[in-house]
């Protein structure tokens, strides 16, 4: 298997309208939303994150690869919950409008898992 490097930089953006109240500015600072207490299998830890996905209410769900799990993470969470397990090396997922699970993985396969 080949090795990939992702290299992302967050570089501040100037976005300018046609007038001074249209220019917006983005900074380079961000806020941990989900995880952030060091790598590991804690509600509140995730350990190698590989795919989000977003609902409507605003819940954040996360492929935590190396511990074969997706958490849901609630808006402003200290830890999140485990909505499905036993996935093994997780690469994307996404969610339909029934907040159905779809996730990518390795073995060559899509998993479907119902609310």
């Amino acid at each position: 298997m080949k090795n990939i490097i992702l290299l992302v930089l967050f570089i501040p953006l100037v976005f300018s309208g046609n007038s001074k109240k249209d220019k917006k500015i983005y900074k380079c600072e961000g806020i941990t939303v989900a995880g952030g207490n060091g790598k590991g299998s804690a509600a509140d830890q995730l350990k190698y994150p590989t795919g989000i996905a977003l609902d409507a209410s605003g819940n954040i769900y996360i492929t935590d690869d190396t511990n074969h799990r997706i958490q849901k993470w609630a808006p402003g969470a200290t830890e999140g919950v485990t909505v499905a397990g036993g996935i093994n090396d997780a690469t994307g997922i996404t969610l339909d409008a029934s907040r159905n699970l779809y996730v990518a993985d390795y073995n060559h396969r899509i998993q479907k898992w119902a609310p």
